[in-house]
């Protein structure tokens, strides 16, 4: 869940109202979507709709920052694949704004990646991820901790300087304001929306069912007939 995750282009057009050329850089989430069709279609948006509409900047007129009110962006994860111990998922709650990047791990016990008795099952099979494993074996872990290792229960990360992701600032005093800021920013957002997680019950989520189970989960490797992934 790091800045080249989810920083992506966003291309938008409605008729002739978008203009040409114009750039906006204005923090917009995929819950944002939702809402803004249904204000174009002038369709009441329901309350229970976390979203915010970014109808106002498609009409206007303006470039860069336009709406001061969009001051952050949320997402996260739960469960993405199979083969971690018991096959659980690893949750993650982030916030961003328009220059740190703040991560909470619910569960930095588990591998992030997936465990290792199952091939790091939660990265496709690569030249890449041979090689890094490889020099894991010969004891470099350069490439290993930052790919497949263990994550802190908190990450904060300079974006404007640092967008790869690679120096945590969490643990350092010298930016233990920031870190206690956008905490409490991310744990206000996951209040109001009923996240389960931050009310206790974030195994819920535990209990859904993978869509699909293939050979190589973490049932099968206590089972004895495992087989590795093959994506």
């Amino acid at each position: 869940m790091y800045e080249q995750d989810f920083y992506l282009p966003l291309i938008a057009r409605f008729g002739t109202r978008s203009g040409a050329g114009r750039q906006i850089d204005d923090l917009i989430q995929f819950s944002d979507f939702a809402p803004t069709f249904l204000e174009a279609a002038g369709v009441p948006v329901p309350e229970s709709i976390t979203g915010k509409s970014f109808w106002n900047l498609i009409v206007s007129d303006q470039s860069g920052r336009v709406d001061p009110e969009r001051r952050f962006a949320y997402f996260g994860r739960e469960k993405q694949d199979v083969g971690r111990e018991n096959d659980l998922g690893y949750p993650v709650r982030c916030v961003r704004d328009y220059r740190y990047l703040y991560i909470r791990n619910f569960a930095p016990e588990r591998w992030p990646a997936g465990n290792p008795e199952t091939g790091f099952t939660n990265c496709d099979s690569s030249p890449t991820k041979t090689a890094v494993l490889e020099l894991h074996e010969k004891g470099d872990d350069t490439y290993f901790t930052p790919c497949f290792g263990k994550r802190p229960l908190e990450e904060l990360y300079d974006i404007t300087t640092d967008p790869e992701c690679m120096k945590n600032l969490a643990s350092d005093p010298a930016f233990e304001k920031e870190r206690g800021y956008y905490w409490e920013v991310l744990q206000s957002f996951l209040r109001e929306t009923g996240d389960p997680r931050i009310f206790g019950n974030g195994d819920v989520f535990e209990q859904y069912p993978h869509s699909k189970i293939g050979m190589h989960a973490w049932a099968h490797y206590l089972a004895g007939d495992f087989q590795p992934q093959t994506y």
